[in-house]
């Protein structure tokens, strides 16, 4: 309201208005850099939509190099686009993005996106939507997809597999639980086997999760080794499995081993569980895995 207010009086005045996403984001990075505060997520966007176009960026990327410090004081989506984003290059045709972390006007505007025919499918619908951009929406369970068998080139489940069967009351909406809560749970191997009858023989699957010792942080559960090599047994039947990892250490991002990643903790912004000195935003490690399906 007091942004919208403050537009007024500028044109009443004649003055240009200013950017209200570029003034959120001049105070975060004047107030501390604070994860999570105000203008946090702004910083935060923009700094992936700027990543996903620095070309120079990509090219280190792939070849497994990251700036000392890259991402310092930011959540692991950062590093999560530029994986996916790293390995949709290849690609084209259908993508299902399982979870709608592509839903948001940073990520559609990426030019990367047009080489593919979007369909976005979550639980309930969000407050925003991008239709005119010929982005498809479906909603319901990613356990129980209504999609035929092989409907898809790709399939993106972003950050997504730790919600499944957690207390989503933090996002407006109660689902029944499988598991107690303390206990670790494998609904989400529901949802990655529909993944996989989705998508079509010689299509690519992304999957990234936090990664560490196991968690219960209420509203997702932080993967473990165990939890990883179950998808792991799962898909290598059916085709091609490849591992990465990162970890947030020393102020930032950097490609890691799973040895040195097995005993992180997240960083769980509402709770304040987790927290320590280093300016990590969420999780401190991130398991990433591409799986090839056989054709």
């Amino acid at each position: 309201m007091r942004e919208k207010i403050k537009t007024l009086i500028q044109k009443l005045r004649g003055q240009t208005p200013a950017d209200p996403v570029q003034s959120r984001i001049d105070y975060y990075l004047a107030h501390g850099r604070l994860p999570w505060s105000h203008g946090y997520l702004d910083y935060r966007n923009q700094v992936i939509s700027k990543s996903l176009a620095d070309q120079a960026l990509m090219d280190k990327f792939v070849q497994g190099v990251l700036p000392d410090g890259f991402g310092q004081g930011l959540d692991e989506r950062l590093v999560e686009y530029l994986w996916v984003f790293s390995k949709l290059t290849s690609q084209s045709g259908r993508l299902l993005d399982a979870g709608a972390t592509f839903n948001y006007d940073f990520v559609l505007s990426a030019p990367l996106i047009g080489s593919f025919e979007l369909c976005i499918q979550t639980f309930f619908p969000e407050e925003q939507h991008f239709p005119e951009r010929r982005v498809s929406y479906q909603f319901g369970d990613l356990r129980h997809l209504i999609f035929k068998d092989g409907a898809f080139d790709t399939v993106v489940c972003q950050s997504t597999l730790e919600h499944i069967d957690m207390d989503m009351s933090v996002y407006g909406y109660q689902l029944p639980r499988a598991s107690s809560p303390g206990q670790a749970s494998y609904s989400f191997m529901e949802a990655l086997a529909e993944c996989e009858r989705v998508l079509k023989p010689g299509g690519l699957l992304l999957i990234t999760v936090p990664y560490g010792q196991w968690e219960d942080h209420g509203f997702f559960q932080q993967f473990d080794q165990a939890m990883v090599e179950h998808m792991n047994g799962y898909l290598r039947p059916k085709g091609s499995v490849y591992l990465d990892y990162f970890q947030y250490v020393n102020q930032g991002w950097k490609w890691s081993k799973e040895s040195d990643c097995r005993t992180s903790r997240s960083y769980n912004p509402h709770t304040g569980e987790g927290k320590g000195a280093d300016g990590a935003a969420h999780s401190r490690a991130v398991a990433c895995l591409s799986f090839q399906k056989d054709t």
